[in-house]
Formats: structure tokens, C-alpha cells, sequence
């Protein structure tokens, strides 16, 4: 499709979101309201696929209410063979989102959510040190609530860092993505730090999809 409108496969770091086209941003802008001011196809029973048109152009999409992504499906110019296409393309499987199309959508969240870590531990670390002894709890774009508390006493600062599985009943962070904002606190306590997991919590106790680490340093 995209060959079709003379636009390249944009690099995973750029991803599909950062694409700029009319169609595109017809496709945003119905987002919101969808399926409302579309036509559904009524070829296909086993789907609701609708379309749009801009210009001269038709447009099928299909939303995935799994994932909460509507996609555009394919475009065509106005023809009297448009649908037959559109119908011939979906008889075979090639319409909607297939296992590749689903792996690059999680490949780009997950370096969204990279991202996102990168800047944003470093940020609660901050916070958590100005209000010792509190807990503090982050969301991030995904939904995800994180808690962070730091105490020091004694010479000594403690770190505890508690996140949801995928097991959760509330959105989770992969063991990877944990991974990642471990290695990321650990970065911002002294390279002595002892680290362990924890299956308790200082202000309370841990929520029954949460996991936790502790890391403890001397204090200057």
C-alpha cells in the first residue's frame, strides 16, 4: 500500500505514527469518532472492515479491538473494481494485519517505551530523593503504574522499586521492560549498591502482580 502512495518503509526508529500524508491525517482525524462517518464493507461478514474516501482515493480499515489500533488496510483509486479488490484481497488473507504487520506494532512500542524510560527513571530517582521516606507512584504512556521510595538513615540509602507483571489485572511491563527500569535505577545509586528482590514492602505490602527490587548504598 504504502508503495502505492510512493512512501517508503520508514526505519523502526522513525515508525508508522511519524508517516505524513493527506490520507493519513484524513485516517487521524476519524479516529476519534470511528466507525461514524465510514461505510462498511459489506463483502466482508467475517470483519468489520469500513472505508473512507480522500480525493480520489478509497481507503479500507479494519480496527483491532484487541489491540486498539485501527489500521489502514488499503487503498484504491475510485474504479468500478474497487471492492472486488478489496474482496479478492481479504479472500486471500492478504487484508487485514498479519503476524509481521503485529510484531513491527510491538517492536515500536517497545522503543517508544525505551525511550520513555530512559528520561523518565532518572526523573522519579530526583523525586523520590526530595521526598524521602514517601512512596511516589508513576504512570507510564502505556498505563503502567510504577512505585519508587528512597529512605536514608545511618549512613545508608535505600532504593525500592516495586512493578507490575503481565499478570496483572492492570496494564504490566514485560520482564524485559522491568529489566530495563532495574538496570536503569541501578545506574543512579553508587556503583557499590547491593541489589536483591524483595517480596515485601516498606509502606506496606506488595500488590499481588507486583515485583520488587531493593537497592541499598552508603550515603556520603
Amino acid at each position: 500500500m504504502l508503495a502505492q502512495l510512493g512512501i517508503e518503509i520508514p526505519a523502526l526508529a522513525s515508525g508508522f505514527d511519524e508517516l505524513t500524508h493527506p490520507m493519513f491525517d484524513k485516517a487521524r482525524t476519524l479516529a476519534s469518532t470511528y466507525p461514524q462517518n465510514l461505510v462498511r464493507i459489506q463483502g466482508i461478514t467475517d470483519a468489520l472492515v469500513y472505508r473512507f474516501t480522500h480525493g480520489r482515493w478509497r481507503v479500507v480499515t479494519w480496527h483491532d479491538t484487541e489491540m486498539q489500533v485501527i489500521w489502514i488496510c488499503a487503498c484504491e483509486l475510485r474504479s468500478d473494481d474497487t471492492y472486488d479488490d478489496v474482496l479478492a484481497l481479504h479472500a486471500r488473507g492478504e487484508l487485514l494485519p498479519d503476524d509481521a504487520d503485529e510484531a513491527r506494532l510491538s517492536e515500536e512500542a517497545a522503543l517508544r517505551l525505551g525511550r520513555e524510560l530512559m528520561s523518565a527513571v532518572p526523573s522519579w530517582i530526583r523525586s523520590a530523593r526530595e521526598h524521602d521516606g514517601a512512596e511516589q507512584r508513576f504512570t507510564l504512556s502505556n498505563g503502567a503504574q510504577v512505585r519508587l521510595l528512597i529512605r536514608r538513615s545511618h549512613g545508608l540509602e535505600e532504593l525500592w522499586l516495586a512493578m507490575p507483571t503481565l499478570t496483572a489485572g492492570v496494564p504490566g511491563l514485560s520482564p524485559n521492560t522491568r529489566a530495563l527500569i532495574a538496570a536503569l535505577a541501578e545506574r543512579e545509586l553508587d556503583n557499590d549498591a547491593v541489589w536483591e528482590t524483595r517480596h515485601d514492602w516498606p509502606t506496606g505490602s506488595l500488590l499481588r502482580w507486583e515485583v520488587a527490587r531493593l537497592g541499598v548504598s552508603a550515603t556520603e
